[in-house]
């Protein structure tokens, strides 16, 4: 199921409702400011409410628990969405510390020699990065973060099958954005919005389709 969440302002916002092997969680982070742990340290993840207000199709996004599990994916082998995600893990980092980021292990290997200084606010703690194999990233998101167009949206969608899909935050770095998402540069302020329970969403409806060939019956 698709959400789309809406701000007071005319921004939006989104829920959306390959896999990797044991290698994935021997991965080293490059850089002296970076940590990765397996992402199985984490709980499991936690369902949000929607509170459905009288004459209206916008639904209020409640966490039942507080939000803990972001994962973020991203447009592949980018600049602008490598850079983009970096300065968002940070933010969270700097900003939200009890939030836990996770990234898929190629992601991890290729943003973690970006980080080239420790947190402000702790100079003694490292960027945390949680990552492993796909199954245990699905048991784990609270929140889906999406950099990037359409495409990366519905990658990060698929990604979690036939099983509910945790809400999506999407940001446009893309080249297509028909499904609205926000603009990187409100992203700490839409955030915040998210976290605290303050988003409008708007559920949004997945297909499943089937292609089926006709076998045929004799030789040729």
């Amino acid at each position: 199921m698709f959400v789309r969440v809406k701000l007071n302002k005319p921004v939006k916002w989104y829920r959306f409702y390959s896999t990797l092997d044991s290698h994935s969680l021997k991965l080293q982070s490059g850089s002296k400011f970076v940590k990765i742990k397996p992402v199985n340290n984490l709980r499991s993840s936690s369902s949000a409410d929607f509170v459905s207000p009288p004459n209206s199709k916008l639904q209020s996004l409640i966490w039942q628990n507080p939000l803990q599990n972001v994962y973020i994916t991203k447009k592949p082998w980018t600049p602008s969405t490598r850079e983009a995600m970096v300065e968002f893990i940070t933010h969270l980092h700097e900003s939200y510390p009890e939030v836990n980021v996770i990234v898929q292990p190629d992601v991890a290997e290729e943003i973690s020699q970006d980080f080239k200084s420790p947190l402000e606010n702790d100079p003694n703690r490292p960027h945390i990065l949680y990552t492993g194999p796909e199954q245990d990233i699905v048991n784990r998101t609270d929140l889906l973060v999406t950099l990037g167009g359409d495409g990366t949206i519905l990658h990060g969608v698929s990604m979690f099958g036939n099983t509910q899909v945790p809400p999506v935050l999407a940001f446009a770095l893309g080249t297509l954005g028909f499904l609205l998402p926000f603009d990187f540069k409100e992203h700490k302020k839409v955030f915040q919005e998210v976290i605290s329970s303050r988003a409008k969403c708007l559920h949004r409806t997945r297909l499943e389709c089937h292609l089926k060939k006709r076998i045929a019956t004799h030789l040729l």
